[in-house]
């Protein structure tokens, strides 16, 4: 949800009033960096940890030194959970940020497309992206939050 809704926003649409439970469902199978991206940050934040409880097991010293000797403490455990989890959620906001930036750079060098809908009316615009019902073309090649994103239900 996280990085379809940084996608979209880059263009000044919020997808959660054009999306449902599905559209947010499918989102990683659809785009193979979503799936990259969430890949690395729990590797990244689960190596962070593997080194952290190999650096308290080998070196306790200076490892209590490093935490102001809170590893002493019985809270100290919840404490680096938690660190943890809000290290990984912030890696994770920190991915759907660059996602967001690099793919609307990428949507923005695609080449207009036309849609013909069934009363043979036709639009251009860029492909921005689609939701279960709704298409988004931006009719402004170089979309940017000042310009109205085209939206229509499909």
């Amino acid at each position: 949800m996280l990085f379809n809704f940084k996608k979209y926003a880059a263009f000044g649409i919020n997808v959660f009033d054009y999306s449902d439970v599905f559209d947010f469902l499918i989102a990683p199978f659809s785009d193979f960096k979503i799936l990259l991206f969430s890949a690395l940050t729990i590797l990244l934040v689960f190596m962070i940890f593997k080194l952290d409880t190999v650096w308290r097991r080998k070196y306790p010293k200076t490892y209590s030194k490093m935490v102001f000797g809170w590893d002493k403490k019985s809270w100290f455990n919840l404490y680096r959970y938690v660190s943890f989890l809000v290290l990984f959620i912030k890696y994770l906001y920190f991915y759907a940020d660059y996602y967001g930036e690099v793919t609307a750079k990428q949507i923005k060098k695609q080449s207009p497309i036309s849609l013909r809908y069934a009363d043979n009316e036709t639009v251009k615009g860029v492909l921005i992206g689609k939701t279960k019902d709704f298409v988004f073309l931006s009719k402004n090649k170089s979309a940017s939050h000042s310009h109205l994103i085209f939206c229509e239900r499909v």
